[in-house]
């Protein structure tokens, strides 16, 4: 389609005596997946805390 789509990441380095030991990327996939109109949690992803139709859990699973 010629769109453009945004991905949001982050990036970890461990470097260990100077040299690149290990990296982690962590994509925010469902956000990509938003821009292509498709909603992994199916509407009970932060949106429905946001509209208030859904609590935290508590620390003790309750």
């Amino acid at each position: 389609t010629g769109k453009t789509v945004e991905i949001r990441y982050m990036d970890f380095w461990k470097v260990v005596d100077g040299k690149i030991a290990d990296n982690w990327v962590m994509v925010d996939f469902p956000h990509v997946m938003a821009q292509l109109g498709v909603d992994l949690f199916n509407g009970e992803g932060w949106e429905a805390f946001d509209r208030g139709e859904r609590q935290a859990p508590r620390p003790d699973g309750t």
